[in-house]
């Protein structure tokens, strides 16, 4: 998002603001969760400009769950998935906030189809281990944290998640 906020700040230095960068800054902020003032507008863009409605939708999604409105994000992630539905972001992102949202089933399906969709993406799998592993599904759990930290993934988050998941395996 820094570099979102320098890129336009710059571009409206060189070339004055334009309705596309007031579009821009109201988009960038409503992912952030800053949706005050901006919400209505977009909303109403979406009835306007079906262009620009997955942009919208994945901005509405992403900050409806920085606000922790779950709820509104499902909605919107849901609506964004039924034009595009092999939209890895919005696959995991809407699995997580299942998660959540203790819809447990529906969480890990849109979580495998992003790997399935992704799986060179170390983020895919490590949250569907995340998930495996609060499910019970430990060595499955293992497996999809072993091949994130293979594909690169090797955050701290994603230790932890193997160490918690070797140690419920008592596999230390």
């Amino acid at each position: 998002c820094a570099d979102a906020e320098r890129l336009l700040t710059e571009y409206e230095r060189a070339f004055r603001p334009t309705p596309a960068t007031r579009r821009e800054w109201a988009l960038l902020g409503a992912q952030q969760g800053d949706l005050a003032g901006v919400e209505d507008d977009l909303l109403a863009g979406l009835q306007r400009d079906e262009r620009d409605a997955p942009a919208i939708l994945e901005a509405l999604g992403k900050g409806y769950d920085a606000a922790y409105r779950w709820p509104e994000a499902v909605l919107a992630l849901t609506r964004l998935l039924d034009g595009r539905p092999k939209h890895v972001p919005a696959l995991l992102l809407r699995g997580k906030i299942e998660g959540r949202l203790r819809n447990l089933d529906a969480a890990e399906a849109d979580l495998r189809k992003a790997v399935e969709l992704a799986p060179d993406r170390p983020a895919a799998r490590a949250a569907l281990a995340d998930l495996l592993n609060r499910r019970g599904h430990t060595r499955d759990a293992i497996h999809q944290y072993d091949l994130s930290l293979r594909a690169g993934a090797a955050t701290p988050a994603v230790r932890l998640g193997l160490a918690r998941a070797l140690t419920d395996a008592a596999d230390p």
